[in-house]
């Protein structure tokens, strides 16, 4: 995939890489996103329910 404004410009060597960039930031990203919803999340949702208790606010009580 090249780049279409620097072909435009007859910049093809830096609409080639260009597109070489576009296509491993793609690909990166999918990675990082398969990696986020396979171990990421499933560690941190560990985490939360283990100290879920911990973070929940104490109930005031009037003074009424």
């Amino acid at each position: 995939m090249r780049s279409s404004r620097a072909t435009k410009l007859g910049l093809n060597d830096a609409a080639k890489i260009l597109g070489e960039t576009l296509q491993e930031e793609k690909a990166t990203d999918a990675a990082l996103t398969k990696l986020a919803k396979s171990e990421i999340n499933i560690e941190a949702d560990d985490q939360r329910e283990e100290h879920e208790g911990e973070m929940k606010p104490k109930k005031r009580v009037s003074s009424k």
